[in-house]
C-alpha cells in the first residue's frame, strides 16, 4: 500500500509546485504587460504647430502646446514631478532643461487630463548653437514623449519661427 501512496503524494507535490510556478509566472507577465500598456497609453503629444523664439541668430525658446494622448492617463505637469525636458543635437545631449507651464485649459490641479491643454516654454538659449538643428523632448515618467524637431538654419533668423 505504501508503494502506491508514495508516488501519488510525490506527483501531487510536483503538480502543486508546477501550478504555483505557473500562477506566479502568469502574475509577473500580467504586471509586465500592464506596465507596457501604461507606457504606451500614457504620454504627451503636440497640439498643432510649435514656435521657436530667436535672438536673430540662435533659438532661445520653444513654445509647445501639449495634450495627453487620446484616451491616455493623466500626466503630472507639476514643477517637481513634471516631464523631463531634454535637448539632443549632433554635438551634445542635455537633460533637465528649464521650462515654464501655462495652463490654457485645465481644472486647477497639476494633472494634464483628457481635454486639457498646456503651453510649455522650453528655454534652450544655453544649449543651442547658431545654425544647429536639434530635438527637444518632454518625457513624462512612464509615458511617451512629445518631440519637437528643428532643422538646421543658417544666417539671420526671424524672431519667431513656426514649425508644423
Amino acid at each position: 500500500m505504501l508503494l502506491l501512496v508514495a508516488p501519488a503524494i510525490g506527483a501531487s507535490v510536483l503538480a502543486a509546485a508546477v501550478i504555483g510556478t505557473g500562477r506566479s509566472g502568469s502574475d509577473h507577465f500580467r504586471q509586465i504587460a500592464n506596465a507596457g500598456l501604461r507606457d504606451v497609453t500614457s504620454g504627451l503629444q503636440l497640439n498643432g504647430p510649435f514656435y521657436a523664439r530667436t535672438d536673430g541668430y540662435v533659438v532661445t525658446e520653444l513654445l509647445l502646446q501639449l495634450t495627453t494622448l487620446p484616451g491616455g492617463s493623466p500626466v503630472d505637469m507639476g514643477p517637481e514631478t513634471g516631464p523631463l525636458a531634454s535637448y539632443v543635437s549632433g554635438s551634445h545631449v542635455t537633460n533637465s532643461l528649464p521650462y515654464d507651464v501655462e495652463w490654457v485649459r485645465g481644472d486647477g490641479d497639476t494633472l494634464l487630463e483628457d481635454g486639457e491643454l498646456v503651453r510649455v516654454t522650453v528655454h534652450v538659449a544655453d544649449e543651442a548653437a547658431s545654425g544647429e538643428g536639434f530635438v527637444v523632448e518632454l518625457r513624462p515618467p512612464g509615458g511617451l514623449a512629445a518631440t519637437a524637431k528643428l532643422p538646421p538654419r543658417q544666417g539671420q533668423l526671424d524672431t519667431v519661427l513656426s514649425f508644423y
